[in-house]
């Protein structure tokens, strides 16, 4: 599994674990969960997977 799709898989995880409000909280809970993602990045892979904002 590469480093996306780890990122997605744990993306999937967490908005299942809790309701997250903003990218910028989820952006956060990432790097708790040491995953360092910047802004943009973190907006293609919403829209890679078909989330909503």
């Amino acid at each position: 599994m590469n480093k996306a799709e780890q990122r997605h898989q744990l993306i999937r995880a967490l908005i299942t674990k809790q309701k997250i409000h903003t990218q910028t909280e989820l952006q956060e809970l990432l790097i708790e969960n040491g995953v360092q993602v910047t802004q943009a990045t973190l907006s293609r892979d919403i829209n890679l997977m078909n989330l909503s904002k």
